[in-house]
């Protein structure tokens, strides 16, 4: 279980906690997502200029990395872990969606289908049907297949956003 703005996580269904901040920078964090492969694989989002805009952890929070350099110096404010490949993840920001293919080494925009610069403000997965759904500010909700194991470079992403109703 993890709790609060400067990270606490607990690993006896909140009995106790421990504080796993580390070395993250002194910002306001957003999102979290932790990954469905390994409870110790953790992404936090930052609302903020001028610093890396994603941190992950590999250890639980002992350690943070910043994984998002290559995202526009612009607020995150969602993140999604591909359930099926933990090297895909998909960032939402004041921008649109951008996804890196092989844990935040590299990023590309996500934007067929979508408005430009179009604020996302958060990212849902539906494991069932393999899809990702990007819900923005005032411009609806656009949803798309996830991408595949092949490299996004080599994928055309043929399947278009597809604005979506929300019941």
């Amino acid at each position: 279980m993890w709790a609060g703005a400067s990270f606490y996580v607990s690993s006896n269904s909140g009995s106790s906690f421990k504080k796993v901040t580390g070395n993250l920078p002194d910002r306001y964090y957003l999102d979290i997502k932790i990954s469905h492969h390994d409870d110790n694989v953790v992404c936090v989002t930052l609302l903020s200029f001028g610093t890396c805009h994603l941190y992950s952890t590999k250890d639980g929070g002992a350690t943070w990395d910043g994984i998002g350099m290559e995202l526009p110096d612009l607020p995150a404010s969602a993140v999604e872990i591909d359930p099926d490949n933990y090297r895909h993840i998909y960032v939402g920001n004041d921008f649109g969606v951008y996804v890196s293919t092989d844990y935040g080494s590299t990023w590309k925009a996500l934007k067929d289908g979508m408005p430009t610069a179009v604020l996302v403000m958060d990212l849902v997965v539906s494991p069932s049907d393999k899809k990702i759904r990007a819900v923005t500010h005032g411009n609806g909700v656009y949803e798309r297949s996830l991408l595949s194991a092949t490299s996004i470079e080599k994928q055309k992403l043929p399947e278009r956003a597809k604005y979506c109703t929300v019941p």
